[in-house]
Order: C-alpha cells, then structure tokens, then sequence
C-alpha cells in the first residue's frame, strides 16, 4: 500500500495512476478528495487498508485540509488518527509526501 499526499496539483493523481499501472492486476488506484456527507473516517478509511492499493491521498490530507477549511472530521478521536497510521505501518505501507519545489516561483 502507497499513500500519495500533497497539495493540489503536484502530481499524485498522475504518480498514482502510473504505479497502478506498474503494480499490474494487483494494482488499484483509490482516490480521496472531499468525504461525502456521512462518511465514516474509521471504517471507510480501513476497507482501503490492503496490500496493492494506491491512495490518492488520505488521513493526513483529510487533517490537514479540514482544519484549513474548517471542516474538520469530527467525532473522530485522536487516537484513531493514530490508529490509522500504525495500522499503515504494521501492513508494510508507506506515506509519500509530495511538494512542489518551484513553488516560490508561483507565490507572488
């Protein structure tokens, strides 16, 4: 399991698919973008928990972007924050955190 994290447009979704494509039957490509009204942050996010998947995003941008536009995912608890990211360790996951190295060029 991969996790592609980043600001928008950086690259994940491209990287994501070509790892997909990489990977082979045992590939498949799921990405996150705003959760849907009911959405639930444990169990929704650990059915994606498997050995092939490629995540366009996950936890991290769900907190990282919720707390910037006040949408923070509620009623879940810190700890299964934590929770989540042992559980991507413990499975031989591991998080790529994607950035823009020009992005001074574009913060005028």
């Amino acid at each position: 399991m991969i996790i592609l994290e980043g600001p928008d447009n950086v690259g994940k979704t491209v990287a994501s698919e070509k790892l997909v494509k990489l990977m082979g039957p045992t590939g498949h490509y799921v990405h996150y973008s705003k959760p849907a009204e009911g959405f639930d942050y444990w169990g929704d996010y650990l059915k994606d928990l498997q050995p092939g998947v490629v995540l366009d995003r996950f936890h991290l941008g769900a907190i990282a972007y919720g707390t910037i536009l006040g949408s923070h995912p509620t009623g879940l608890p810190v700890c299964h924050w934590a929770a989540l990211t042992r559980a991507i360790r413990f499975l031989g996951g591991f998080v790529v955190i994607m950035y823009d190295s020009d992005y001074g060029a574009y913060a005028k």
